[in-house]
């Protein structure tokens, strides 16, 4: 049989190291940015959660100024998940500025 790899699949870049393609990149963010806006819309008394478990964001990915900006989410924000992620460690603004994270 004649195999083929399909080079904009995601898993098969990550497989040969491969960066991910621009559309696969530009779809990350949209889920990002969709997640966090329904993040958002949640009113008092609900606590703010925002999971961005399983997504394969980079360090680079991860929206650190938007996640602890005081306009969007900031104090506000109550739970943080980037379980499931290749971070080496997590962003230190998320540390540093997030106190009522539990």
């Amino acid at each position: 049989g004649n195999s083929h790899l399909d080079a904009d699949d995601p898993s098969v870049r990550r497989m040969f190291g491969l960066p991910s393609s621009k559309a696969a990149i530009v779809e990350k963010r949209r889920r990002v940015e969709l997640m966090i806006d329904q993040c958002e819309i949640v009113r008092f008394p609900f606590k703010k959660r925002l999971v961005l478990a399983n997504l394969d964001l980079s360090h680079d990915d991860v929206p650190v100024e938007t996640i602890c900006s005081s306009d969007r989410l900031g104090s506000l924000l109550y739970k943080l998940s980037l379980a499931g992620n290749p971070l080496c460690k997590v962003p230190d603004p998320l540390v540093v500025k997030l106190a009522g994270l539990r």
